[in-house]
């Protein structure tokens, strides 16, 4: 992670979640640089993201495609993106992780665990090139 804050992109077909998360990673100093409510949108604005988020939060249960389809064609836009798999249906974690997500959180989750493994993932996350 350079020394701007950490990018994260959400995926989730819930409002108040997607508030929630929004809160709750402002005050922990990351950048919420968008949020989508269903996967087809998800796809289109990863698209146009410049530069790509360090994270981006993926739930399972999505309008129009779900969560693994939809990581596995942003995967496909972008190998090196980061994708946390957040979803209370544990029955979900192998085939998300099996697809590319380079996390799983089972919800509800810990906030303590939520930030730790945004902040991981983020530092794993490709540096942009220099100049």
């Amino acid at each position: 992670m350079n020394s701007l804050a950490a990018s994260v992109f959400i995926v989730e077909d819930d409002r108040m979640v997607i508030e929630t998360y929004r809160e709750i990673l402002r005050i922990y100093g990351f950048e919420v640089v968008g949020w989508s409510y269903n996967g087809e949108e998800a796809i289109k604005k990863f698209k146009n993201l410049n530069p790509r988020p360090d994270v981006i939060i993926m739930d399972h249960r999505l309008p129009m495609k779900n969560g693994i389809e939809t990581t596995k064609e942003i995967l496909q836009i972008d190998p090196h993106a980061r994708v946390l798999f957040v979803s209370a249906d544990v029955t979900a974690r192998s085939s998300a992780i099996a697809n590319g997500a380079a996390g799983f959180l089972r919800k509800p989750f810990e906030l303590k665990e939520f930030v730790s493994t945004i902040r991981v993932l983020a530092d794993k996350a490709p540096s942009p090139p220099p100049g």
